[in-house]
């Protein structure tokens, strides 16, 4: 073995020891709050997908759910973007907090506007059916007219 110098293979990154397979697989994956999050399901509704069979999953050896992007955009298709509405349509855009979902939160902005026209219509037609109750407490408690001495049905 004299004359032939020992080469020694150069040592292995660190960061591709983890790298592995699994790993990898993960980095790719979601987690099933994440995917949830990004189709604008529950997470509950997403999980009984997967219970039921409907999208297949990882599950890594901690036991947690890994969903692939592709196959969450096979079975929950993303919706499109909403049109905007009459006053954003006139460049009164609405300023959303950092850190909110905005679909989420346009949503709830929806929602409460419609039950806040629910309840005014609901006041409203209290209102009027307070004063119907009134008018008739009204016509219950008014006394009866008394007919003249002279009359011939005159009730005693």
């Amino acid at each position: 073995m004299s004359g032939i110098p020992l080469i020694l293979p150069s040592p292995i990154p660190r960061d591709h020891l983890r790298a592995t397979p699994l790993r990898q697989l993960e980095m790719a994956s979601l987690s099933l709050r994440e995917a949830a999050r990004r189709a604008g399901i529950s997470r509950s509704t997403l999980h009984r997908a997967v219970q039921r069979g409907q999208i297949s999953v990882t599950r890594t050896e901690a036991k947690a759910i890994l969903v692939d992007p592709a196959e969450l955009a096979r079975v929950f298709p993303p919706r499109p973007a909403p049109e905007p509405s009459q006053g954003q349509a006139q460049g009164q855009v609405k300023d959303h907090p950092k850190g909110h979902d905005g679909v989420a939160l346009a949503r709830a902005e929806a929602r409460l506007e419609a039950l806040t026209q629910v309840v005014e219509d609901l006041r409203r037609d209290r209102d009027r059916w307070a004063g119907i109750a009134e008018q008739s407490q009204r016509l219950l408690m008014a006394p009866k007219p008394v007919a003249p001495w002279w009359w011939p049905f005159r009730s005693p």
